[in-house]
C-alpha cells in the first residue's frame, strides 16, 4: 500500500509560511502549533515506512520513539543526530504540558531549526515510497 505523503506535505508547509511571517506572540504560538503537527507527522510517516519496507526487524518496536529514530538514522531517512531527536521530541512536549514566554522562544527556534529536516524526511518519503 501507497503511503501518501500529502499530510506531511502540508503540514510542512503550513510551518514553512508561518516561519517567513514578522514575529510576534501570535506568530510564534502559531509557530509552536504547526512543529507540534510536523513533528508528529514526521514521526507517523517514519514508522510507516518502515513497517512496510522492513517488516522483518526483529528487534524494531514502532511504538518505541527510541527504535523509530535509531532505525530511521540507519537507514537514512534522516540526517540530525539521535540527540537532535531527543531535543524535537523534549521541545514538543514542553509546550504541549505547560507553558511559559521562554519555553515558547526555545520551541519557536527548535521549530526553525526542525523544517528543514522534516522537509528531507518527506523528501525521502516521496522518492521511496512504493
Amino acid at each position: 500500500m501507497k503511503i501518501d505523503v500529502s499530510l506531511l506535505q502540508k503540514a510542512i508547509t503550513s510551518l514553512d509560511e508561518v516561519l517567513k511571517l514578522e514575529k510576534n506572540a501570535i506568530i510564534c504560538d502559531s509557530t509552536i502549533q504547526r512543529f507540534e503537527y510536523v513533528f508528529e507527522f514526521a514521526i507517523k510517516f517514519i514508522r510507516r515506512y518502515i513497517e512496510q519496507n522492513y517488516s522483518n526487524m526483529s528487534d524494531y518496536d514502532a511504538n518505541n520513539f527510541r527504535d523509530v529514530i535509531r532505525t530511521a538514522l540507519q537507514l537514512k531517512i534522516t540526517e540530525k543526530s539521535f540527540e537532535d531527536w531527543i531535543r524535537y521530541r523534549d521541545a514538543r512536549n514542553k509546550t504541549s504540558h505547560g507553558y511559559s514566554e521562554k519555553a515558547a522562544e526555545e520551541v519557536y527556534s527548535i521549530a526553525k531549526e526542525f523544517l528543514p529536516e522534516a522537509k528531507l524526511i518527506c523528501k525521502f518519503l516521496e522518492k521511496n515510497i512504493a
